[in-house]
């Protein structure tokens, strides 16, 4: 079968974020920039007991979609030991768990997230 392209297509470049991941494949090389530590400092062993331990317990709310904010007990636990460790957080605080930085960027650049406790958002920094 022939294909046909549109001539547009020769001024694709190729994505900077696959090019970098490209090169992780040498085990010799610890790609920082591509947000990937080296392999070998991966818990394996405890996160499989962890992952076991979780589907055993409480499969249907391990493999179902969450609130957004996150995890209730996971974030009560971080907000009693920030309060009781760096003296951090009030009563009335909310904390919010994402799943990694484009999460939380994401949430805090929406608006709606924030209404309550500002009067004027000031999203300047997001735009950087």
């Amino acid at each position: 079968m022939k294909y046909t392209f549109s001539d547009r297509i020769s001024s694709l470049q190729p994505s900077a974020i696959r090019e970098i991941l490209k090169a992780t494949a040498d085990p010799a090389i610890i790609p920082f920039a591509a947000g990937n530590p080296d392999a070998a400092a991966f818990p394996v062993e405890e996160v499989r007991e962890i992952a076991a331990r979780i589907l055993k317990d409480s499969p249907i709310t391990a493999l179902q979609y969450g609130v957004t904010e996150g995890y209730a007990p996971l974030r009560e636990r971080v907000s009693a030991y920030m309060k009781k460790k760096h003296n951090i957080g009030r009563d009335f605080d909310n904390l919010i768990i994402t799943s990694g930085a484009r999460s939380a960027f994401s949430t805090r650049r929406n608006p709606a997230v924030f209404w309550k406790s500002r009067k004027s958002p000031d999203f300047s920094w997001a735009s950087q």
